[in-house]
């Protein structure tokens, strides 16, 4: 009887949104191999978040992930992929992995897994499929013979990081994407007249985002009233955050989709996004879908912030909305 540990790696290297709805397939595959040694490859940021789900044990991370909003020079972007390919090709050799499920995909890692795997290893690439990513992560998995179901979720280690919450009701708002997408951002105008609606219901707004959002959020953060945290959190400090928030107002942006998988009342801004592909997860979250951001009206978004606050489910109001709205 062959009694060897499986060595087994499960990359994703995708921004916030994509490593968390992938949390339902880090899941499946530790409860398919419960006595398999699962090493998980990832972005550095996503460290604690990694270390907390509680699917891996060891976790591999790298600072370097670019994307196609990086104001990088070409010969830079190939001098910092060849370093990239060059350690981790080294690196996964030296580990020798039986099963790789790459939940990432794109034509980089794909160059650090060639040559660096045993001969007997089994290699799951991405699905090609233009589902919902949830069905794509699924379909992945099904190629190895597991029956994914679970749903994305962050485990209660996730929400019980020690951060100072507000002691009366409030509300998140996440008024930016991470990246550099302005076709994502609702006019900030608008939040501003959502926090005033707020206020006057004695809930405070708390502003949510990352350093880099400093100014372009400065207006909202410093309106009278609410309490800016842009910056402020790490991301189990955040996930605990929106954990107890009444409702949460975002974008669409992967704080968006960690409020929704956290179960909270969320209403989510959509401009161009393919929502068929990106949809927020859960009974509890609303969005709004239209073709340009500015085009989300600020009164109907205060209408089902309403709604939520006061049923905590989407699907009545889903039910009410127009075909824009899913």
């Amino acid at each position: 009887m062959n009694s060897r540990i499986l060595k087994i790696l499960v990359t994703q290297l995708g921004p916030l949104g994509n490593w968390l709805l992938a949390t339902g397939a880090y899941l499946d595959i530790r409860n398919h191999y419960p006595d398999g040694l699962i090493y998980h490859f990832t972005r550095t940021g996503f460290l604690e978040l990694a270390e907390r789900q509680g699917c891996f044990d060891h976790i591999l991370t790298t600072p370097w992930v670019t994307n196609n909003q990086e104001p990088l020079a070409l010969p830079r972007r190939w001098r910092q992929a060849l370093s990239f390919a060059r350690h981790w090709r080294s690196t996964f050799k030296g580990l020798g992995f039986d099963l790789i499920f790459d939940l990432h995909g794109g034509h980089k890692l794909s160059t650090v897994y060639l040559g660096t795997a045993p001969s007997h290893s089994r290699f799951f690439r991405l699905s090609r499929s233009r589902d919902h990513m949830l069905e794509v992560y699924r379909e992945t998995l099904s190629t190895a013979g597991i029956q994914s179901s679970s749903e994305p979720y962050l485990s209660k280690q996730q929400t019980s990081a020690h951060v100072d919450l507000p002691r009366d009701p409030y509300v998140v708002f996440i008024p930016c994407s991470e990246r550099a997408h302005h076709n994502k951002n609702w006019p900030l105008e608008r939040f501003m007249s959502l926090a005033a609606n707020f206020h006057t219901q004695a809930i405070l707004p708390v502003i949510a985002g990352v350093e880099k959002n400093l100014t372009a959020l400065e207006p909202l953060r410093k309106m009278p009233g609410n309490l800016d945290m842009v910056g402020k959190l790490t991301l189990p400090e955040l996930a605990t955050t929106l954990y107890h928030a009444k409702l949460v107002v975002g974008v669409d942006t992967g704080t968006t989709h960690m409020a929704s998988i956290l179960g909270s009342p969320t209403v989510g801004l959509f401009g161009p996004t393919d929502m068929h592909r990106w949809k927020l997860c859960g009974a509890t979250a609303h969005c709004f879908k239209r073709g340009a951001m500015h085009e989300i009206q600020a009164d109907e978004v205060w209408a089902a912030c309403q709604h939520l606050m006061t049923n905590k489910s989407a699907c009545e109001i889903n039910k009410r909305c127009s075909d824009c709205d899913v």
